[in-house]
């Protein structure tokens, strides 16, 4: 689908900014190439964080902004959850994910 553009590295990654459908349901990637809400890489001062990586689970493939399992976890937790799942994305990308974009 036209939401992801090519990694040399991992293949695909979530095309920043882009807005259109996924499996038939609305879909905004940030600036960042995350299924989340705009956010800084930086975290603010005192703030938690949960960073959460792996594939179209995490992605929410099929599913609504909002019902994915880290925006669920976000509201439990009332932390910030950075949704950075990647639909068919393996151990290995997420990884290479992490410590090549994520580490920021």
């Amino acid at each position: 689908p036209s939401c992801y553009v090519h990694d040399w590295d991992l293949g695909k990654r979530l095309k920043p900014g882009y807005r259109g459908e996924n499996f038939g349901v609305p879909l905004a990637v940030n600036a960042h190439g995350m299924r989340d809400d705009e956010a800084a890489y930086e975290r603010r001062p005192g703030s938690r964080r949960v960073l959460a990586l792996g594939d179209s689970w995490t992605f929410g493939a099929g599913v609504e902004a909002g019902q994915t399992w880290p925006d669920h976890l976000e509201r439990l937790l009332g932390v910030d959850v950075l949704n950075t799942g990647v639909s068919g994305y393996e151990t290995y990308h997420e990884a290479l994910y992490y410590e090549r974009d994520l580490t920021k």
